[in-house]
């Protein structure tokens, strides 16, 4: 949920570039969470 309007907000140039900070955390969030997934599992 969510990741849709995120890859909408970020133009392929800007992925090329440093993203926005909220949006490393974000993807921060996501590794995390997959990791723990994949521990717990």
């Amino acid at each position: 949920m969510g990741h849709e309007s995120e890859t909408e907000a970020m133009p392929v140039g800007t992925t090329l570039t440093v993203p926005p900070v909220a949006w490393i955390r974000d993807r921060m969030r996501d590794y995390a969470s997959g990791t723990v997934e994949l521990i717990s599992g």
